[in-house]
């Protein structure tokens, strides 16, 4: 006869206090980088910021308007820019966070 139950698995819980510091740890390590869509105005050494963007480690991103309407989840920053493209407005795209060290 074989004795079929399962090995007992040993659990490593962890004090709430610990589990906290882990959940922080996996923020930081997981939190999207932060950019601003800029319309740069060179004649009048000006520029707004247009839009708020994130930048997921997989490459998708989110953006909300500031000085336009545009809200929504985009497969790369090359395509969340396109939504804020206009004739003649050049962009740039200022990170807020630093790329993260591999």
């Amino acid at each position: 006869m074989h004795n079929n139950a399962a090995a007992p698995m040993l659990s490593l819980s962890l004090t709430p206090a610990a589990l906290r510091a882990e959940a922080d740890l996996l923020a930081a390590e997981e939190a999207p980088r932060r950019f601003a869509v800029c319309a740069m105005d060179y004649d009048e050494s000006d520029a707004v910021v247009l839009a708020w963007g994130q930048a997921f480690r997989d490459g998708r991103v989110t953006l909300i308007g500031d000085a336009m309407p545009v809200q929504g989840s985009f497969a790369s920053v090359r395509s969340a820019l396109r939504v804020c493209r206009a004739p003649g407005v050049p962009l740039h795209l200022a990170w807020v966070d630093p790329e993260p060290k591999e």
